[in-house]
């Protein structure tokens, strides 16, 4: 997920032990267990730690990368959510082939 700056510093600040570079990354220890959720129109959809919680920090003992980034795509409001939170809410419909 790409987010605005200053969302994304709140974000991480409810996320114990969240480190930032400065330039909009972000990592946290790798065992957090803290449940994010976005809320359109009234309902609520979880991001699982299995979801934003990224690869292990080379050279840091215990820190993951986050999936979340602070950065502006577009304006200065808009959150590109991508496979973070849209592999938790989309529905796989079977193509079936009738022959």
């Amino acid at each position: 997920m790409m987010i605005p700056p200053n969302d994304a510093d709140t974000i991480h600040s409810a996320i114990p032990g969240s480190v930032t570079d400065g330039q909009g990354n972000f990592a946290f220890p790798c065992g957090t267990d803290a449940t994010l959720a976005i809320t359109f129109a009234g309902r609520s959809f979880t991001i699982s730690p299995k979801d934003y919680v990224g690869a292990a920090v080379t050279g840091e003992d215990n820190l993951c990368q986050s999936n979340i980034v602070g950065q502006t795509v577009g304006s200065t409001t808009t959150w590109l959510l991508g496979d973070v939170f849209l592999k938790n809410v989309y529905i796989l419909i079977p193509f079936f082939l009738f022959w």
